[in-house]
C-alpha cells in the first residue's frame, strides 16, 4: 500500500475498479451475446460430451472449457473456429502444423490450424497440462470462479475482464450443471469432488443424451431433406407443367401462324390471278381493238383505192366523146 494513500481513500478507488471490471465484462458479454440463443444451444449440446470426457480425463472443468469455447469462438461462429477449427484462440507458437495469420506485419497474429474441432478441444486440454498452468490443478475442480480467475493469472488472456467474461457465460447458461463436481447455484458452497465412477456415470449420461439429440436432429434432418425432396418435386412438376403448357401455346401459336400465312398465300395467289385475268382481259381487247382499227384502216384503204381506180378509168372516156362529136356533124352535113 501506499504510504501516502489513506485507507479511506483507497476503499474508493478499489470499489471503482471492481465497478470498472464488472463493466467491462458486461459489455463484453453483451457483445459476446449477440449470437442467437440456439447458436449457444446447439454449441453446448454439440460440444458437451468431449468437455465432461476432458473433465474426467484431464481434470478441467467441463464448464470451464465450454465457457471457454463459447467466448474465444463466438458459439462456433467465428472465421478461426469456422475455417480453422480453432475453437480457444491458441497461438501458432511452439506448433508445427498448419496455421492461420491475421493483421499486417506490425501487428500480425497467427493461429493454430487443426484438422477439426474434437482436435481443437484436445490441444486445447494439452496446452492446459503445461507447466504453466500447473497451479490450476490445485484448485477444486468445482470451483469454476477460481478456475476462471487462474487462467487469466496464469496468463491465458490478457483481458482484465476475462474471469467476469466466463463467469457470466458459465452462470447465464447453467453449465456448471453439466458437471457432477460442479455447485448446485450460485453463491452455493462448493462439493466435494465425486470419484471417477460418478464422473464416467455423468459422462455416458451425458453421451446418451447427446446420441439421443443427434438421432433427433438426424430424424428432423431427414424430415427436412424429405420435405425438400418433395418440395423439389413439386416445382420440377409445376416446372415441366409450365412447360408443356408454353410447347402447346408455342404450337398452337405456329399453326395458327401457318394457316394464317397459307390463307395470305391463297388471297396473294386469288389476287395475281384476278390480276393476270384482267390484264389478259386488257390484251385481248387492245388486239381486238387493233384488229378493228386495222381493218378500218383496209377498207378505208381499199375504197380509196376503188374511188382511185374508177376516177382514173373515167378520164380518158371524155376526149373520145369529144373527137367523135365533130365527126357526126361532119356526117350531118
Amino acid at each position: 500500500m501506499n504510504p501516502h494513500i489513506s485507507h479511506s481513500s483507497t476503499l474508493p478507488l478499489r470499489l471503482a475498479a471492481t465497478l470498472a471490471l464488472v463493466l467491462a465484462a458486461t459489455t463484453a458479454f453483451s457483445a459476446w451475446a449477440r449470437r442467437t440463443e440456439a447458436d449457444v444451444r446447439a454449441y453446448i449440446e454439440r460440444y458437451q460430451v468431449v468437455a465432461l470426457e476432458h473433465e474426467l480425463t484431464y481434470h478441467i472443468p467441463a464448464c470451464i472449457t465450454l465457457a471457454q469455447g463459447l467466448l474465444e469462438s463466438d458459439a462456433g461462429l467465428s472465421e478461426l473456429a469456422a475455417k480453422h477449427n480453432n475453437h480457444f484462440g491458441i497461438k501458432s507458437f511452439n506448433w508445427r502444423g498448419d496455421q492461420a495469420c491475421y493483421g499486417d506485419t506490425s501487428r500480425r497474429a497467427c493461429y493454430r490450424v487443426y484438422g477439426s474441432s474434437e482436435d481443437s478441444f484436445l490441444d486445447h486440454a494439452r496446452f492446459l497440462r503445461g507447466p504453466r498452468y500447473s497451479s490450476l490443478y490445485s484448485l477444486d475442480i468445482s470451483d469454476y470462479r477460481a478456475w476462471a480467475e487462474g487462467l487469466r493469472q496464469c496468463g491465458y488472456a490478457e483481458d482484465r475482464a476475462y474471469p467476469q467474461k466466463l463467469i457470466s457465460i458459465i452462470e447465464r447458461y447453467k453449465l456448471y450443471e453439466l458437471s457432477t463436481a460442479a455447485p448446485a447455484a450460485e453463491g452455493a458452497p462448493a462439493m466435494a469432488n465425486v470419484d471417477d465412477k460418478a464422473r464416467a456415470k455423468a459422462v455416458q449420461q451425458a453421451k446418451r443424451a447427446a446420441e439421443k439429440a443427434a438421432k433427433e436432429a438426424e430424424r428432423e434432418r431427414l424430415k427436412q431433406e424429405r420435405e425438400q425432396a418433395k418440395q423439389r418435386r413439386l416445382e420440377q412438376q409445376e416446372q415441366e407443367k409450365r412447360k408443356h403448357e408454353a410447347e402447346k401455346a408455342e404450337a398452337r401459336a405456329e399453326r395458327e401462324r401457318l394457316l394464317a400465312q397459307r390463307e395470305h398465300e391463297r388471297e396473294q395467289e386469288h389476287l395475281r390471278q384476278q390480276q393476270q385475268r384482267a390484264q389478259e382481259k386488257r390484251e385481248r381487247a387492245e388486239r381486238f381493238a387493233q384488229r378493228q382499227a386495222a381493218a378500218e384502216r383496209q377498207k378505208a384503204a381499199a375504197e380509196a383505192e376503188t374511188l382511185t381506180t374508177r376516177r382514173h378509168l373515167a378520164r380518158p372516156e371524155q376526149p373520145a366523146r369529144r373527137q367523135a362529136a365533130p365527126a357526126a356533124s361532119a356526117d350531118n352535113e
